[in-house]
């Protein structure tokens, strides 16, 4: 008998700092959701723009196609488009995109530098996200000068 608790004594004896140093390390949710949720395919995005390619004086139209893994519209999302130089000092434009219905987005803004933009779309809706990023080159500003060609300034008869 007294072999049994002197075998139970010593047992505790070792495990007592392994339990003791475990003791916080109950599993956390968050990890759980987190892995979960990194687990969930991201959303298509199919990005126009137009005019295309835009000048920098162009109020450029951004419309965003937003698909599900099996192909289906994404309707009720939160849509933002962030703009930015990366080269530059600007800081990130941010736009928000507005439901049009049916998957699509659309927004409406100038990028003023004549340059290559980086343009994100970002999509969230509840739990699952994606993020998607297009290069878009601003040409500059079209402008016409007299004697370029223009015919609209002759007085020919």
């Amino acid at each position: 008998m007294r072999l049994r608790w002197l075998a139970v004594i010593v047992f505790l004896a070792l495990a007592f700092p392994w339990l003791w140093s475990h003791r916080s390390a109950a599993p956390n949710p968050m990890t759980w959701i987190l892995r979960v949720r990194n687990q969930i395919p991201e959303y298509r995005i199919a990005l126009a723009v137009s005019p295309n390619p835009p000048a920098s004086n162009d109020t450029i139209i951004f419309r965003a196609n937003v698909s599900d893994s099996d192909g289906r519209p994404v309707d009720g999302a939160h849509v933002e488009l962030q703009a930015f130089v990366p080269s530059g000092q600007q800081s990130m434009r941010r736009v928000p995109m507005h439901e049009l219905g049916k998957g699509d987005y659309e927004a409406r803004t100038q990028l003023a530098e004549a340059t290559e933009w980086t343009v994100d779309v970002v999509v969230e809706r509840g739990w699952h996200g994606a993020r998607q990023r297009h290069a878009i080159s601003v040409q500059p500003e079209m402008t016409t000068h007299p004697g370029d060609g223009d015919d609209s300034d002759t007085d020919d008869d």
